[in-house]
């Protein structure tokens, strides 16, 4: 049988010696690294390794694998199928060695590699070719390898954080050059956790142990405090408002950051007789004036708002009327006097079309009713087109009766006004106490509805009783009621209201 001879071949004619490479590195107890004979000897492989080795010490710091560094150079032959190609090349191997460093020390390895440069194929057959080495490089190292072990970690012994903050902790790792695997636990995950990279996050009140333990065990530890988020500022959902009395208004409270701990606040008010509020913050309006309700952080922080509280009164009123065009109306103003008032002013904002009254010396059409003692009012128009109002009394003497009106504002409706709702305002309420004290009241509204004229019809029912005879003649003796439709009251539309119009209101009733 016909074998193709591998031959191993004499490493002759050129060499050439490299200078001995120094090197060193620093390991810790429990790695492996390598040592390459070839690449430590700083020598270029070229056309293939003819031999390399190194010399471990002989100690139980190393540990080397393989036992064995043989090293060899062979020449190949390739086949396919039956035939047997001539080699292409020369190739050889050489070992690498593993080496584990077991314990601390210093330890020098030595070895020495050659490898071959340049080749010379000598003979050739289809079963085999001979090669000889026309140059080849050597070279020699020596690498000072320190072992080393982790023999400390440190960490800050002490941590103080808020709920939901984030820490990552950067440890220094004793003696220097030394690299570990760390392993982090915390006591209580339920303060404080730990990743398996160092980061540590604040979970509740308390106080936990963070453990950081090397891969031998070596181990460190840090005491976490963790407190409340404190607020940072606190708001509320209004600075100022406007209520009348028995009046309520929910305050809420907002507490800056978001993630603040302890979010309860205390509330307070600066006057308990104008404005009450409870422990939620519910106000409750209880007479005319001012005051203000402040909510304070109950953590600690000192942190407060206020809301400023206008308490208004709201004892004057008016009543919604009817009316039509070219009539005119007369507009109660009203009054709860439980407060005992004896004077007030108001603005009066009326509809285009529509006028306070002036009677024949152009006097605004404007009285007072028989609750007033010694009241007396005064009425002008203002730039804007609205009506100031004043009501006051000279021996401050409070409206008699408890309820009712205590003054008239006689109103025109021009003849273009048409039908339809409208309003009446009532703005700029001030009124004044028995004892001088001013209190501001809210404004008012009324609506004011403009029908079609129905003959007869007086008080803007849209029907015609004994009430609108009834009217015509308070009218004629100067008791106007509060709504008088003078259109409808000229039965037979003589421009004028007389006695023989409230006779018609009564022959109409009875179909005559």
């Amino acid at each position: 049988m016909r074998n193709l001879t591998l031959l191993l071949f004499l490493l002759i004619p050129f060499i050439s010696w490299a200078d001995t490479k120094t090197s060193s590195k620093t390991v810790t107890v429990g790695q492996t690294f390598d040592i390459n004979p070839v690449s430590m000897s700083g020598i270029s492989t070229g056309k293939g390794v003819l031999s390399g080795s190194a010399s471990i010490p002989s100690t139980d710091g190393l540990a080397v694998s393989p036992t064995s560094h043989s090293v060899t150079i062979v020449a190949e032959k390739k086949q396919e199928g039956n035939t047997i190609d001539a080699h292409n090349g020369i190739y050889g191997s050489y070992t690498t060695y593993k080496v584990t460093a077991l314990k601390p020390g210093t330890y020098v390895i030595q070895g020495s590699a050659s490898s071959c440069t340049s080749y010379t194929k000598t003979q050739s057959s289809i079963y085999w070719s001979t090669y000889s080495i026309s140059a080849k490089a050597s070279g020699s190292f020596t690498c000072t390898v320190t072992v080393v072990d982790v023999t400390s970690i440190s960490i800050p012994n002490t941590k103080t954080m808020t709920i939901g903050e984030n820490y990552t902790f950067t440890p220094t790792i004793y003696q220097t050059g030394a690299t570990t695997t760390l392993k982090w636990s915390s006591s209580d995950t339920s303060i404080a956790s730990i990743s398996s990279s160092g980061v540590l996050t604040a979970i509740g009140l308390g106080t936990a142990t963070i453990t950081c333990t090397a891969h031998n065990g070596v181990s460190t530890q840090c005491l976490v405090t963790v407190n409340p988020r404190l607020a940072s500022s606190i708001s509320l959902n209004a600075s100022t408002a406007e209520l009348v009395s028995g009046e309520q208004l929910k305050l809420t409270a907002t507490l800056l950051p978001a993630n603040t701990t302890n979010k309860t606040v205390t509330w307070i008010t600066s006057n308990p007789s104008i404005a009450t509020v409870d422990d939620n913050g519910l106000v409750t309006a209880i007479s005319p004036g001012q005051c203000s309700i402040t909510a304070t952080t109950a953590d600690g922080s000192n942190k407060t708002a206020s809301c400023f509280i206008n308490v208004l009164s709201n004892v004057l009123y008016a009543e919604n009327a009817v009316g039509v065009s070219s009539g005119t109306l007369v507009l109660p103003i009203q009054l709860d006097n439980s407060a005992s008032i004896t004077g007030l002013q108001f603005e009066l904002q009326l509809p285009p079309g529509i006028n306070v009254g002036t009677d024949k010396n152009g006097n605004y059409m404007a009285t007072m009713s028989d609750r007033a003692f010694d009241q007396s009012i005064l009425c002008s128009q203002l730039s804007n087109g609205n009506y100031q109002v004043v009501v006051f009394s000279g021996t401050s003497a409070a409206f008699s009766g408890a309820e009712g009106a205590i003054a008239y504002m006689t109103l025109c409706i021009g003849e273009d006004v048409a039908e339809g709702a409208y309003t009446l305002s009532i703005k700029e309420v001030e009124l004044t106490k028995t004892n001088g004290e001013t209190i501001h009241h809210k404004d008012l509204s009324a609506r004011l509805t403009i029908t079609a004229t129905i003959v007869g019809d007086t008080n803007g029912d849209s029907k015609v009783t004994v009430s609108d005879a009834v009217g015509i003649v308070n009218h004629i003796l100067g008791r106007t009621p509060s709504v008088f439709i003078s259109k409808g009251a000229d039965v037979n539309g003589d421009g004028d209201i007389t006695i023989s119009d409230a006779v018609n209101v009564i022959n109409m009733i009875l179909n005559k």
